[in-house]
């Protein structure tokens, strides 16, 4: 078979494997990632050797992962790092430092270089944003102390990947450029060629990119900031592939640089469907890193090493978050979330692998053991509270427990107006809402009419309400009511079922351009439908009535 269409029937069969055991997963309430990986495992050329270890699998992996690094670098911005909180940025980064060290020492007790070791010890750091993630939004635990405690953190955690990037790829880089006798030098065109690359970024993502996302015609066009979005992923990833560094940092810088943009929410929605197929892909190559025959030959060693993984990870995040005076059930329920290695580290193993930076078997164990940790992910994390408090329960005295959990009780954001749409009608509607003191929180597609609502000292942002991701970002599963302004039928019966799935109790009243659609949108899940064409018709008749008409005077 031609190696082109051989690559395709790979990633078709990769693909229709990956949906039954993402499938059999949920079913089983696990995640659909532990799936994924186990799809890679035994799909691969070290299992079964359905699907061969070719360059196309590899290179659409890590697409994937410059996708699904573009989307978190939408979530960054310095003004949301500044407001995770001191116990998120403080102990996120203690527990960064204390778990490098930590990992450093253990490569260095077990026989590796200085260089191998700290390699060793960056991957160990991190911990599988889309994993925990998952897991939290699937058992809506994010609005958790816990869980916002954890998304602070693992936001952190992204934000530090350039840095650590840097790192690796100073260190690595000079393996394989066959010149050690001029290891810094090496190291100084790395790092050149990536300051060039983020300040061309910066010129064109940064400045340039987001005069076009404020046009009418994007706005209008949903297809072409789809194009829009995934070129500038894409081009982000290949740019930094060609001067010699991860497509992923490119693509992480490229999503950062749109973070601080009214467009972030509604672009990683856009590229979220193709995210999910090329990050499918990518936990399924990261499987197949995996030699399954190793794995079961030295199965005790690679458990004791996860759990060895587990438990420093968890103790030192524990204590750093402990430092900035977190509470005890707390830091202990987000320290148990995040306690796995992240799925970026197999981006590091992998790079370092392919520049001999490790040997194969300090490579499997590594893979093997952090592999491991991931999967047993999905049966933990979902009841991190649990087992926080089966274990705070046997080591805290219940009457320090019971205090400390008061003195750090706190609320979350609820209670709010979600109003989608910002037009007249929009405007008009959220007068009496702010009369009443209600919290308003603004979706529209248009950034002026989002910008109008900002400057009226509104919360607003720029997103598609009828799009998944872009409701959830609104709240709408804390929120009290939702009022749907917008002109277009399809899309607020489209919005209105989507919230409703969100939040079965939430309030909703819509907007109906003609009588016919009154019924339509009330069995869509509207509590309250008002009739555009019924309601002109009620204030033309109410508005001749209040003036006096000359006798003999016409109406028609």
């Amino acid at each position: 078979m031609h190696s082109g269409w051989r690559s395709i029937l790979d990633f078709v069969m990769v693909l229709g494997i990956a949906f039954l055991a993402g499938a059999i997963a949920q079913k089983l309430r696990l995640s659909s990632v532990l799936g994924y990986l186990v799809t890679g495992l035994f799909l691969g050329p070290r299992a079964f050797g359905l699907v061969s270890e070719g360059e196309g699998l590899a290179t659409v992996g890590e697409l994937g992962v410059a996708l699904f690094l573009f989307s978190i670098g939408l979530e960054f911005s310095w003004s949301k790092l500044r407001r995770l909180g001191p116990v998120a940025l403080g102990g996120g980064l203690v527990q960064l430092g204390s778990t490098a060290a930590a990992g450093l020492g253990i490569a260095l007790a077990f026989g590796l270089g200085m260089k191998e070791s700290v390699v060793a010890g960056l991957a160990m750091t991190l911990s599988s944003t889309a994993v925990v993630l998952g897991v939290l939004q699937e058992r809506r635990q994010l609005d958790a102390p816990y869980g916002r405690l954890a998304f602070g953190v693992l936001i952190l955690q992204d934000a530090m990947l350039l840095p650590i990037m840097l790192v690796a790829t100073f260190l690595v880089a000079p393996a394989g450029t066959g010149s050690p006798a001029s290891p810094w030098l090496a190291a100084l065109l790395v790092s050149a060629k990536i300051l060039a690359a983020c300040g061309a970024l910066y010129l064109i993502v940064g400045r340039a990119l987001p005069r076009f996302y404020d046009s009418k015609t994007l706005a209008k066009n949903r297809e072409l900031a789809v194009l829009l979005a995934v070129v500038t992923c894409v081009g982000s990833a290949w740019a930094a592939h060609e001067v010699g560094v991860s497509p992923s940092l490119g693509a992480f810088l490229a999503g950062m640089l749109l973070a601080g943009t009214p467009f972030a929410v509604q672009i990683r929605a856009d590229v979220g469907p193709l995210r999910a197929i090329f990050v499918t892909l990518f936990f399924t190559t990261v499987g197949m890193m995996v030699d399954g025959r190793w794995l079961l030959a030295n199965l005790p060693l690679v458990l004791s090493a996860a759990a060895a993984i587990l438990l420093i990870k968890v103790v030192l995040a524990y204590a750093s978050f402990r430092v900035f005076r977190e509470s005890i059930l707390t830091s202990l329920a987000a320290a148990i979330a995040i306690g796995q290695v992240g799925e970026f580290s197999f981006v590091l193993f992998q790079t370092a692998r392919a520049s001999g930076f490790f040997e194969e078997t300090a490579h499997q164990l590594m893979v093997s053991a952090s592999m491991v940790t991931i999967l047993a992910t999905p049966l933990i994390a979902p009841h991190s509270q649990r087992i926080a408090r089966w274990l705070a329960a046997r080591v805290v005295p219940t009457r320090k427990l019971a205090g400390d959990e008061r003195a750090h009780h706190r609320e979350g954001l609820s209670g709010h107006v979600v109003l989608v749409g910002f037009g007249e009608s929009g405007q008009a509607a959220a007068r009496p809402l702010l009369d009443a003191r209600l919290e308003l929180f603004v979706l529209d597609v248009d950034p002026r009419l989002v910008a109008l609502a900002r400057r009226r000292g509104l919360q607003a942002r720029v997103g598609d309400a009828t799009v998944f991701d872009v409701l959830k970002s609104a709240r709408i599963e804390q929120a009290r009511a939702l009022a749907v302004s917008i002109p277009n039928h399809d899309a607020s019966r489209l919005i209105i079922e989507t919230a409703k799935r969100l939040n079965p109790t939430l309030v909703i009243a819509a907007r109906a351009r003609y009588r016919a659609d009154v019924q339509e949108l009330a069995a869509a899940g509207a509590d309250y439908v008002v009739d555009e064409s019924n309601l002109t018709g009620q204030r033309l008749g109410s508005s001749l009535v209040s003036v006096s008409i000359p006798e003999g005077v016409s109406l028609r």
